[in-house]
């Protein structure tokens, strides 16, 4: 059992970073379970994420990263 979830992961993963990944993701090797990455205070991202945080707290935003997890990613991407 635990290895055909296994290998329903694996595959899960490999059609995410393929095909349906999003475009702001740096690019993931297939055998990456997950990776942060720091955005660029003057990336578009980086900028709405810190907007959105000021609509409620009063802090300043240093750094912001993206946590890209393509399992999770893909299991979101059928249940929407």
């Amino acid at each position: 059992m635990y290895l055909q979830m296994a290998m329903a992961a694996s595959s899960l993963v490999s059609s995410v970073l393929s095909t349906h990944k999003p475009a702001s993701w740096s690019y993931m090797t297939a055998d990456t379970e997950v990776e942060l990455v720091e955005l660029a205070k003057d990336s578009q991202e980086f900028v709405a994420v810190k907007n959105k945080i000021h609509r409620t707290l009063s802090t300043v935003v240093d750094s912001v990263e993206r946590v890209q997890n393509p399992y999770l990613y893909g299991k979101y991407e059928i249940s929407s």
